[in-house]
């Protein structure tokens, strides 16, 4: 009975053990997969500024020539078909003869929605604070990505932000800057954490039921 009971005892511990090594496994797995969305977040959001950089400075293009417009570029992209953008493309950031980027959809497991392009967000202390700039957002992912990348841009964990309204995430950029929402302190009510931050994650529930947002300032107004 003695040696049974040990054999018990130390069943029980090896479940134990065993049971905390699969924990910890899948919680690092699930940690680096984070670092893997969030590196891929934030090196898409470079890859865009850079062409739009690339673009103002070889081809000349003014802030409002700048065209989100998506293959085929044949005006079946209305949400970023923008009238004062050359007709020989060069101020396309997808085409080839301007930017020269691949739009790329982020993954399922990112998020549901795809990256938006806007004029209409302004943020504290970027440029003209009576102005939005120019945006892209990636629009309800999950708290630990959000988090993960406001770690990698060495920020405080994601902070309420609330905005007036969705504009910002359903007036594509055309070529104007009707500023509708603002982050920060100094444009609206919000962090203090945001203001004169050109890249960064808050959360929002005022015009959503409660989402988080990526946001990266492409060209400050």
């Amino acid at each position: 009975m003695f040696y049974i009971l040990i054999a018990v005892a130390l069943f029980a511990a090896l479940g134990y053990a065993v049971s905390n090594m699969m924990r910890s496994s899948g919680e690092s797995i699930t940690s680096e997969k984070q670092n893997v969305h969030a590196a891929e977040v934030l090196s898409y959001a470079k890859t865009i500024r850079t062409a739009i950089q690339n673009m103002q400075i070889s081809n000349g293009c003014d802030d409002n020539n700048i065209s989100f417009e998506r293959p085929p570029f044949d005006g079946s992209d209305p949400l970023y078909v923008n009238a004062s953008a050359p007709a020989d493309f060069s101020c396309h950031v997808f085409h080839p003869d301007g930017g020269g980027a691949n739009y790329i959809p982020p993954s399922s497991e990112i998020s549901s929605y795809s990256y938006f392009f806007t004029s209409e967000l302004g943020v504290s202390d970027i440029g003209d604070n009576s102005r939005g700039e120019i945006t892209m957002i990636l629009r309800d992912i999950s708290l630990k990505l959000c988090a993960r990348i406001n770690t990698l841009l060495d920020l405080a964990p994601p902070e309420t932000d609330t905005v007036a309204n969705l504009s910002f995430v359903t007036n594509g950029f055309q070529g104007s800057f009707p500023v509708t929402s603002s982050i920060g302190t100094v444009m609206g009510s919000g962090h203090s954490l945001y203001n004169n931050q050109p890249t960064g994650c808050f959360f929002e529930n005022g015009a959503t039921a409660g989402e988080y947002f990526f946001y990266q300032v492409l060209l400050a107004r």
